[in-house]
């Protein structure tokens, strides 16, 4: 560590200099005495001319002294320097042993970095939104909204309109790019899709209305997934299709066949009283993710009648909403990040209700879909009255999906062939939560509620 040349690590010049006694600096094509000469008297010189400033500095800073002056200088305009300085200035720190420190600021300049990129992204959608005249869309991201959710917005329109302007060109391309398979483009360029509307096209290549199978996972639960004619799922994460290998997943098959038998079965008993069954099913284990989301908020909203709905409250909100990964990291805003959140809850309730599920037995009435998609669009302003109504319609909603699948599976497990066994289809039930009259805080919202108490004596 004592031959480590700090200074020269912040400024990038050696504090050793140039040594005129090194071959590098010897001049070249001078005859042999001469050329040692020459160099003998440099070495004199040099010698003279260090003691002299020696003399100088005697009374000065040390060498010591002048490098920790640097870092101190380097430490307190750390934001304002150029990002190869702010590296030199991290490495020096480390090789000074100076290792946490070094660390902090890191991630000081990782997170400058990263906010860079965030603008530039924001600025590149903005353009694009403003091109293609999304202008909810450019508002989003004019108030700081979610990037995420303005691109997919965006590459919405630009599916919208490749498809009508390319034709089978720009379907086939739309497809390459969700990974959808040979056998899927090859079918389109046939013209085997041009029966379907350019947004049913859309709605079957993104995974929203695709034929559904069973699979069952490594966890040993068995799921309905989009499949298309690839034998490719969707994957929602990702939103492009995989082979099931790719998810862990193996085809139930003979679930899959057997739900299909008794859903074909009853139907014509039944006057279709179990038609789509595993598209309930999908909307049933949907609606438990929901509900979880619900008890978190409901925690929340008890806190609030103590701490007021106002600051404290959206911190809390905002930050329940990053921690389940509906809001990106990246929106600062409170106020932002907890309407993204309500939004998109919105959103995901009037999903659950796209199979029907409206009416007497439900608890929702048509003013209440109505309601639903104003808190999707944004539309309506967030105060305790506002929240708690959505609470109530996400609940009920929730239930009643889970409800209906599982009361559907019971009707299905009466119409199964003689010769299998009714038990087989038992993996498709759903666990339903009961119902507490006391909500009692999650860990996760118990976490941001202590915050949120701490926030409000400071």
């Amino acid at each position: 560590m004592a031959n480590t040349d700090i200074m020269g690590l912040l400024t990038g010049v050696s504090r050793q200099g140039i040594n005129p006694m090194s071959p590098s600096s010897s001049s070249v094509g001078l005859s042999g005495g001469f050329r040692e000469r020459m160099l003998q008297r440099g070495a004199q010189r040099a010698e003279r001319l260090g003691g002299a400033v020696r003399g100088l500095l005697s009374s000065g800073p040390t060498a010591q002294e002048q490098i920790q002056a640097k870092m101190s200088e380097g430490i307190l305009n750390f934001e304002k320097k150029p990002l190869e300085e702010q590296k030199r200035l991290i490495n020096a720190l480390r090789m000074a042993g100076q290792t946490a420190l070094a660390g902090q600021l890191a991630a000081q300049m990782q997170a400058k970095q990263t906010k860079i990129a965030e603008d530039r992204r924001r600025a590149g959608l903005l353009e694009q939104a403003v091109k293609l005249g999304l202008e909810n869309t450019a508002e989003l991201l004019r108030s700081g909204g979610s990037l995420d959710e303005a691109a997919k917005q965006i590459r919405s329109q630009e599916e919208k309109q490749i498809v009508a302007k390319q034709g089978r060109t720009g379907k086939a391309a739309l497809a390459r790019s969700r990974n959808a398979g040979n056998t899927v483009i090859q079918s389109i360029t046939k013209g085997e899709y041009d029966s379907l509307s350019n947004e049913e096209f859309l709605e079957v290549i993104s995974g929203q209305k695709a034929d559904l199978k069973v699979y069952q996972g490594a966890d040993g639960v068995s799921k309905p997934y989009r499949v298309n004619e690839a034998g490719k799922v969707f994957n929602e994460s990702t939103e492009k299709w995989v082979f099931p290998s790719e998810l862990g997943l193996t085809q139930a098959a003979q679930v899959t066949r057997t739900i299909t038998d008794a859903d074909k079965l009853s139907g014509v008993l039944k006057e279709k009283a179990t038609e789509d069954f595993l598209e309930l099913n999908k909307k049933g284990r949907e609606a438990v993710g929901v509900l979880q989301t619900n008890q978190q908020s409901q925690s929340l909203v008890e806190e609030g009648l103590i701490t007021g709905f106002g600051g404290p409250f959206l911190l809390g909100m905002a930050r329940l909403g990053k921690q389940l990964g509906v809001v990106p990291e990246s929106v600062e805003d409170s106020v932002v990040a907890t309407e993204t959140f309500i939004a998109t809850r919105g959103k995901q309730v009037l999903n659950i209700l796209s199979t029907g599920a409206v009416g007497a037995g439900t608890g929702i009435s048509d003013k209440d879909v109505q309601f639903l998609k104003e808190i999707a669009a944004g539309a309506i302003t967030l105060d305790e009255g506002t929240i708690r109504r959505l609470l109530r319609i996400e609940e009920a909603a929730a239930r009643y999906a889970i409800e209906e699948s599982n009361n559907r599976l019971e009707l299905l497990k009466g119409f199964v062939g003689e010769d299998e066994d009714p038990a087989i289809i038992d993996s498709l039930f759903i666990p339903l939560p009961e119902v507490t009259t006391n909500v009692l805080p999650t860990p996760i919202a118990n976490k941001y509620l202590q915050q949120v108490r701490e926030a409000r004596q400071q």
